[in-house]
């Protein structure tokens, strides 16, 4: 029986980013006969899936984070973002096993290692709310920062005078509840050319909420999610777009087939 040990890098100590992910994680595993522990220092007996790992970059920690042979880096960030220190940041994600939501991330570090021991994660749903509590609202939703590129996007989808509600800053259930309401989730890559954000449909679908969506830069990753995201290049497609039925996503997938290649894979590289 594996032991999983959890550490989630997190300098602020305030801003859980990936709690959604790691809790669905946990619980998989622990249902599949898994032991599992939550803590901040790399476990030597466990087997150790680190989340935030950019963060150590961020606050210049990385030369006092010691991974050993058990550590694999799960890694939510696309990794062609124009960011300033994205390609530092890849270049030392090359150097650890990598467990990735994106092909083309993956592609990206092969590149630079041929021999990367790296796993493609795929979402799958979870019911990751035991709450039913609200009829959805009219108002279309879009969650999360609004960069330079989003807000083109969102002031174009605004003078077209479709119900938009824009929320930032926002977590846990106050931000789920929205979500659940909303009629619809407009999803827009954070950059031009940016890699589909699959966490973020996926999370919004769980709570059952249809998601419209830019495409992003990973045919595989599209491909994906495309029967289950309604996908537009213009926003002027949303005034006649077909949304699609997120409890698709449920009937269709479920993330237990995934935690289980995690498994294996961990348990293999270990």
């Amino acid at each position: 029986m594996n032991t999983y040990n959890i550490v989630e890098i997190d300098p602020s100590g305030h801003k859980k980013l990936y709690i959604e992910l790691i809790l669905v994680i946990c619980s998989c595993l622990k249902d599949m006969g898994c032991n599992v522990t939550y803590n901040q220092e790399i476990q030597q007996q466990s087997i150790n899936l680190i989340f935030g790992f950019h963060k150590l970059l961020l606050k210049q920690n990385v030369r006092n984070f010691r991974p050993n042979d058990n550590c694999f880096i799960f890694n939510l960030l696309p990794l062609n973002a124009p960011i300033f220190w994205m390609n530092v940041y890849v270049k030392m994600l090359a150097d650890f096993k990598v467990i990735d939501y994106s092909q083309k991330n993956l592609d990206t570090l092969l590149r630079l290692n041929p021999r990367l021991i790296g796993h493609h994660f795929k979402f799958g749903y979870y019911k990751t709310s035991p709450f039913n509590a609200f009829d959805k609202n009219e108002s279309n939703l879009f969650f999360g920062l609004v960069t330079e590129h989003r807000k083109d996007y969102l002031n174009q989808i605004a003078s077209l005078n479709i119900p938009l509600k824009i929320l930032g800053n926002a977590w846990g259930y106050q931000r789920d509840m929205e979500i659940a309401m909303a009629k619809n989730i407009i999803n827009i890559e954070k950059y031009p050319g940016g890699i589909l954000e699959a966490y973020r449909l996926w999370h919004s679908l769980c709570l059952g909420t249809s998601v419209l969506s830019t495409k992003g830069s990973d045919p595989e990753l599209t491909e994906y999610f495309e029967p289950y995201v309604s996908f537009f290049e213009s926003p002027n497609e949303l005034l006649s777009i077909e949304k699609k039925d997120p409890m698709k996503f449920n009937r269709e997938t479920s993330i237990n087939f995934s935690i289980e290649n995690l498994i294996k894979f961990t348990s293999f590289y270990k």
